[in-house]
């Protein structure tokens, strides 16, 4: 029995030792990332996706990203719209992503690549997605909900960089 327990205990710490591991690898790869993205000129733009289980999704386009301290940001505290698909276009009842009805939000992706902490302007949620994941040059994680409603469950976020010289990275 205290044989069987020590090769349980070590098969945690491997699996541990590798959870971290992979953690510190993602980081690695996200900053390896934001690096390359402000190589080209010190200045990013970004497509933002979010998924949530109760189908709703949100799309944007995050112009002019900067570094400020230990994040990239919106340049000049300009917020970026996102459009959400719950907010249908006035007059096309079926057409979601309203331009008109954005939601003004802020963006702090840490040069780190340990966090992307996103803030709804309109309603003041803030969603942080903690240790992303960077992989064919786009990053990507869990986080809470940015919208006040999703049963509890995780929503998805992906963020895809261009330089500011538009080059796809």
């Amino acid at each position: 029995m205290r044989k069987s327990r020590s090769v349980l205990g070590l098969s945690v710490a491997i699996a541990l030792a590798h959870a971290v591991s992979g953690t510190a690898h993602a980081q690695s790869a996200c900053q390896q990332l934001i690096s390359k993205v402000l190589a080209r000129g010190n200045q990013a733009t970004a497509t933002i996706v979010l998924t949530q289980a109760n189908r709703l999704s949100a799309y944007g386009a995050m112009d002019t990203l900067i570094p400020v301290g230990a994040y990239l940001t919106n340049a000049y505290g300009h917020p970026s719209d996102l459009l959400y698909s719950d907010r249908l276009t006035p007059g096309l009842k079926s057409q979601p992503f309203s331009v008109a009805n954005g939601d003004p939000h802020d963006v702090w992706i840490a040069l780190d690549g340990s966090s992307v902490h996103l803030r709804n302007r309109r309603f003041g949620n803030v969603a942080v997605v903690r240790a992303p994941v960077c992989a064919q040059d786009v990053l990507y994680g869990f986080g809470p909900p940015i919208g006040a409603y999703n049963g509890g469950q995780q929503a998805l976020y992906v963020l895809s960089f261009s330089s500011a010289t538009g080059t796809q990275d």
